[in-house]
């Protein structure tokens, strides 16, 4: 039985009345597996899932990442094979030569069954590079590109010589 004091304290509101049913809070650790009592084995059952997706995506992550090594080598090979191609004396066959000792410097790993077709003509030289990316998931995504440009030819100056007050 509280005494006279301690109902004048409570009544006033200074201390919090005591607990009626009897029970304890639980404290530390009884706390933290009361809880977690309800969400035994979750975590197991979220990583059944979690984690095959995970790598999955880490997968696919590492696949567009050999893809765009690829392409990029690719893309290197094919501009440097094009500036060899031309070129004032350049030819076709120097292009695809110098496309495909870049390309095995560069993406040689990250390019199967490179095909590099190189034309020249008097006013344009074009390279393609056409292959596929290494397969993860049995899947060839291909690679490709293209580029071209105006050959360089020796072009004299000619002097245009106008009538004495002509314009030019």
């Amino acid at each position: 039985m509280p005494s006279s004091r301690q109902s004048e304290i409570r009544r006033a509101g200074r201390v919090p009345p005591p607990d009626t049913t009897g029970l304890r809070a639980p404290r530390g650790w009884a706390r933290v597996r009361a809880r977690m009592s309800g969400d035994r084995g979750s975590v197991t059952a979220e990583m059944v899932v979690a984690w095959p997706l995970l790598l999955l995506v880490f997968a696919l992550g590492m696949q567009v990442g050999m893809w765009a090594l690829g392409q990029l080598g690719a893309q290197h090979a094919a501009n440097h094979a094009l500036q060899t191609t031309r070129v004032l004396d350049g030819t076709a066959a120097a292009g695809r030569g110098d496309a495909t000792a870049v390309l095995q410097q560069l993406a040689g790993a990250f390019i199967d069954d490179p095909t590099v077709t190189v034309t020249r003509s008097a006013d344009t030289a074009t390279v393609t590079i056409r292959g596929h990316a290494p397969a993860l998931f049995g899947v060839r995504i291909p690679i490709q590109t293209s580029v071209s440009a105006p050959t360089e030819r020796f072009r004299p100056q000619t002097l245009a010589v106008a009538p004495f007050g002509a314009p030019r």
